[in-house]
């Protein structure tokens, strides 16, 4: 593979770019919001080509050009050209009616034909230089968009009253052709010359600055691998916050790119169970690989994060999505899974639904769920979701790549069935397996405190059951009850309707009125475990002969005062 630019000598040739009003107005604001997804349209140019390695080269520290070079099949110069001549009118798929690269049989990602548009968001001006295997020659071009660039030039022509077909003037392309190189050489390089501006951006700076964060990793102190990156993005809550813009943009380019897992997958059912994970059938290229300076670029998603490891709540949970029809006459068929973990998902940007086209990632991550329509709480920070559109879906794709034509036919018919995924399975089955947690939660807190209340009573003057049994009936008190030692007597009391049976002693057991537990549950608020804790109090006080010591007014009294006690 050969590189990269040289001298255009005086008698290069020279050609003018003209492109629709149309895809004008569409470009003229910038296309592609972050410069990873100017990138990734590189990346997929190459894969379309059969290229089995992408190199990304920034020249970092200082970023005095931009390389990208593909391994692939490569183009002619005629080919090139016809490319720049034609912008926003790909013909690949006219020219592979399969849909299908040559090679691999790799399902084309290319449509619009502005890939090469996208280098203009990192660089006015640029080179690229290709040839194809079995030629002796490659070609040489620069591309030069500064005329486009010019402060509102688009705005003006647009604004000259002129039809959407009309040809505007972009640029200008100078080029030389016949260059010497192996016959043994398939490539495409392209060059940017001092693209730090629109490289590197600032904005990450001013948001940690914000936030008084600081990166972890940074220029002078650059990641080894790419598994370090994702896994210090995994166990933050934002991968803006600790990475600089650097290794972001190596982060993001994995988000986007058609690139592979982590090795061993995305979940890590190891550390956590996952429940569902082995029904998920995950989709990955092969053959292909993209290095950002050195780092092999992966898919940086990894779950369940370290909050989810610890955290006392149901198991992580993986849904599969497996789905396909004819919509509108054309079929589209959707894989994937919907991935849900509590507390919530981390890193912030992988919370939300991410659809896949071709093994693309068309924009970030939805938070949104594709405008799901019922408010769910913070289930929606629970969900992380990709899709993997198989076919279909492609006509309502926007020219940047990065977002959807929600009008059309496939878009809605995907997201009906999301939204129907969600609403019926999804997060019904988040507040049930938090039910049945809460269920064992209680539960276990229950036989704890029993036991710890069995334990305190043990030394008791009586030996009473822990579990007291409330009735509605009046238990009959004799003089000296079942449980308690013959030395025991009940107090003197003038008549015996004096004497209390709110609290009795049967066998061993305690027994409370319900009728009384009732009354002050309703006066004081009691819920549930208001009530248990006044039944343990109330059991504790029979086990140390308290309630035989009182008139039946005086455990009224003291019962309203141990509701009040207990509440919370």
């Amino acid at each position: 593979m050969s590189g990269t630019r040289t001298q255009l000598g005086a008698d290069a040739k020279r050609v003018t770019i003209t492109a629709s009003e149309k895809i004008i107005a569409d470009i003229s604001t910038g296309i592609y919001r972050t410069p990873a997804a100017a990138l990734k349209e590189l990346v997929a140019n190459g894969y379309d080509a059969d290229a089995t390695e992408i190199l990304v080269e920034t020249d970092a520290p200082r970023f005095r050009q931009l390389v990208v070079r593909d391994n692939g099949t490569g183009m002619r110069l005629e080919r090139f050209l016809e490319v720049l001549q034609h912008i926003g009118g790909s013909r690949k798929r006219l020219e592979t009616p399969t849909g299908l690269s040559p090679i691999y049989q790799r399902k084309l990602i290319g449509r619009i034909g502005i890939g090469l548009l996208a280098v203009a968001q990192l660089g006015q001006r640029f080179y690229v230089s290709s040839t194809v295997k079995g030629e002796r020659t490659r070609f040489l071009a620069e591309v030069d968009l500064r005329p486009f660039h010019k402060e509102d030039a688009a705005l003006r022509v647009l604004g000259s009253g002129g039809s959407d077909d009309e040809e505007v003037e972009i640029g200008t392309v100078r080029f030389a052709e016949g260059l010497p190189e192996s016959a043994s050489s398939h490539y495409t390089v392209v060059t940017v010359p001092d693209p730090k501006a629109g490289l590197i951006s600032e904005m990450l700076g001013r948001t940690r600055e914000f936030l008084g964060s600081k990166p972890h990793f940074t220029l002078k102190n650059r990641a080894k691998t790419f598994r370090e990156v994702v896994e210090l993005v995994q166990n933050n809550k934002r991968a803006d916050i600790v990475l600089d813009s650097y290794h972001y943009l190596a982060w993001e380019l994995g988000l986007l790119c058609p690139v592979r897992y982590l090795d061993g997958g995305p979940f890590k059912s190891d550390e956590r169970n996952i429940d569902g994970a082995n029904g998920i059938r995950l989709e990955e290229p092969e053959n292909f690989i993209v290095k950002f300076d050195g780092l092999d670029v992966r898919r940086p998603i990894l779950f369940p994060n370290r909050r989810a490891l610890g955290y006392a709540g149901p198991d992580p949970i993986l849904y599969p999505v497996n789905w396909k029809q004819e919509v509108a006459g054309r079929k589209v068929e959707v894989g994937g899974y919907v991935y849900v973990q509590q507390p919530h998902v981390d890193a912030h940007e992988l919370n939300g639904v991410q659809l896949r086209v071709r093994g693309v990632g068309v924009g970030p991550y939805d938070k949104s769920l594709m405008g799901y329509p019922y408010d769910e709480g913070i289930k929606f920070g629970q969900v992380s979701a990709e899709l993997y559109v198989k076919d279909g879906l492609e006509s309502a794709l926007n020219i940047d790549r990065s977002s959807f034509r929600e009008t059309d036919p496939h878009y809605l018919a995907i997201r009906a069935q999301l939204w129907n995924l969600l609403r019926t399975t999804v997060f019904p089955g988040q507040k049930s397996r938090q039910n049945i947690i809460k269920t064992q939660k209680d539960a276990a807190r229950l036989a704890s405190d029993e036991q710890a209340l069995s334990a305190a009573l043990s030394k008791a003057p009586a030996q009473i059951g822990v579990k007291p049994r409330s009735s509605s009936q009046s238990r009959s008190n004799s003089k000296q009850s079942p449980s308690r030692p013959a030395t025991h007597s009940v107090p003197d009391r003038k008549t015996v309707s004096l004497y209390q049976q709110l609290v009795t002693v049967v066998d061993g057991q305690a027994h409370i009125s319900k009728t009384e537990l009732d009354r002050v549950s309703m006066t004081y608020g009691l819920k549930k475990d208001g009530r248990r804790r006044l039944l343990r109090v109330a059991t504790a006080l029979a086990a140390y002969d308290i309630w035989d010591s009182v008139s039946a007014e005086e455990a009224a009294g003291l019962f309203d005062a141990l509701a009040a006690a207990v509440r919370s």
